[in-house]
């Protein structure tokens, strides 16, 4: 990729976005891209940010696009049949998070050690910023946040420091990626809504189509029939 590298993100690289991509997507500032075997995971994952920023306003990045590009083909690794799955390429485009400038350095350098995400580069913008982190108290918040978000069905990488940070406008935690997402969950929360917002509403909307895509994928991965395009 010639786009200018940005920092790592959890599961993937983070990139800017080049002037081809943001012909399409105006509003984008970053892109992550992942490969995935399940030809709708591309518009899942999109519905899932949307979901979780409707939910919960200004503590997840802001979404603006995504894409599936056609790649090669890969073994699903299955005992039970020689089944070929095509493999994609999932692009997610996003709006830069007003987090501090050092995080990205921050997150760059970030490794895994004994199981946990950890940074120990001794360079100044890392330092700085971990000392931010304890100032103020980010992973305990990031643990709250995670606890209370959990109840709707929806996790978050709160034990990742790479993955969240302080919005510095709003003073909320804002999250880069989501870890995990429970349908169920998310739709007993908005049904137990007194008196639903739109925000709700269109969460609702959302999640219908997510649980949409998610029988698409069972009968796909079953059957090996076609992907019809979608526009999301």
């Amino acid at each position: 990729m010639s786009n200018e590298f940005y920092s790592h993100g959890a599961h993937s690289n983070v990139w800017r976005v080049g002037e081809s991509e943001r012909k399409n997507f105006p509003r984008a500032d970053l892109l992550r891209q992942e490969k995935q075997g399940d030809p709708f995971w591309y518009a899942r994952l999109f519905y899932m940010h949307k979901i979780a920023s409707l939910l919960f306003p200004g503590n997840f990045i802001d979404v603006v696009g995504v894409t599936r590009d056609f790649q090669d083909q890969i073994d699903d690794g299955s005992t039970e049949s020689n089944m070929k799955l095509p493999k994609h390429t999932v692009t997610l485009f996003s709006k830069e998070a007003r987090v501090p400038s050092d995080h990205a350095t921050f997150s760059a350098d970030c490794m895994v050690s004994e199981g946990e995400k950890v940074n120990k580069c001794r360079c100044v913008k890392c330092l700085r910023h971990k000392d931010f982190h304890n100032s103020e108290s980010l992973f305990l918040r990031a643990k709250r946040f995670s606890r209370r978000v959990q109840q709707v069905g929806i996790t978050v990488p709160y034990k990742d420091p790479s993955d969240y940070c302080l919005d510095t406008y709003t003073n909320k935690i804002v999250f880069f990626e989501i870890e995990g997402f429970k349908p169920p969950l998310v739709a007993q929360y908005l049904e137990s809504s007194p008196d639903i917002t739109p925000s709700e509403r269109r969460a609702q909307n959302l999640l219908l189509r997510y649980n949409e895509l998610v029988a698409q994928s069972r009968k796909h991965l079953i059957s090996g029939s076609g992907v019809r395009e979608m526009r999301i």
